[in-house]
C-alpha cells in the first residue's frame, strides 16, 4: 500500500513505476565506459523526468 501511494501523485500517472535495478547498473555501466569520458561531474538523473517536471512520460 505505502508503494502504491508512493506513486500516485507523480506526474508520469499509471505509467509511474519505480527504478528497476538494471536500469541503474546499466547507467553505472554507461559512466564507468569510454562513451562518457566527456561527462565531468555532471549529475544524471534517473526518474523518469519528475525532476524536470516532465508529464506524460
Amino acid at each position: 500500500m505505502f508503494f502504491r501511494e508512493a506513486l500516485t501523485d507523480l506526474p508520469q500517472g499509471d505509467a509511474a513505476r519505480f527504478i528497476y535495478p538494471q536500469e541503474v547498473a546499466n547507467l553505472c555501466a554507461f559512466l564507468a565506459g569510454d562513451h562518457a569520458a566527456a561527462m565531468t561531474g555532471a549529475p544524471v538523473h534517473l526518474d523518469f523526468g519528475t525532476t524536470a517536471g516532465v508529464k506524460g512520460i
